[in-house]
């Protein structure tokens, strides 16, 4: 992870409910141009509520994006991004919270030394110790490394059926351009063919 961590220019984002008991999804999204624009769908990919269902029961959702860098430019290791009307800028309670930590500010706070953590190979740190016991399990122990490695194997899978479906749909795009390019030199030499029968020729 540390070899790979090191080549990450785009943030790695965790989605989950509080107060759910479970994360709801855990996956890394490459962030290529906009957070907005994952914004916009991952609540709803996540939730379907029936209809009728009142608003307040419907769980926030916690976007929490990490990045090896500070391309929000503040200086800063954390951001809280809230929801806001343009307009007049009062904040909207939408249940959406986007919070930004990245690994190159550090300004001395806990946050900061967690976040130089993930930079490591291995934690072992009074100033830290769940984040020790839990790297010592999954490193160290057999079912935490057998744990571990299930996971490793599972999104070698995801970005594996990923790159598949995406071939796939390259694929349909070039038959579906071929087809057309042959459908209209068909045309084409129908139309030649109609002119030259009145003697006209182009």
């Amino acid at each position: 992870m540390k070899n790979h961590s090191r080549h990450l220019h785009a943030p790695i984002c965790v989605i989950f409910v509080p107060n759910s008991g479970y994360i709801a999804r855990y996956a890394p999204f490459i962030w290529r141009k906009s957070p907005a624009n994952w914004d916009a769908h991952l609540p709803e990919s996540i939730f379907q509520t029936r209809s009728g269902v009142d608003f307040r029961d419907v769980p926030d959702v916690y976007i929490l994006y990490l990045s090896e860098h500070d391309f929000l430019k503040g200086n800063r290791t954390i951001y809280h991004v809230e929801s806001a009307v343009r307009e007049t800028g009062k904040y909207v309670d939408d249940g959406l919270k986007r919070v930004f930590v990245n690994t190159q500010i550090d300004d001395k706070t806990d946050i900061a030394g967690l976040m130089k953590c993930f930079l490591q190979t291995e934690v072992d740190t009074p100033r830290f110790p769940e984040l020790s016991r839990a790297m010592g399990y999954f490193k160290k122990e057999r079912e935490g490394v057998k744990l571990m490695c299930a996971v490793v194997d599972d999104l070698i899978n995801m970005a594996k059926e990923e790159a598949e479906e995406k071939a796939r749909e390259e694929a349909e795009a070039r038959k579906r351009e071929v087809e057309a390019r042959k459908r209209a030199e068909t045309e084409l030499a129908i139309l030649k063919e109609k002119l030259k029968a009145q003697g006209i020729t182009i």
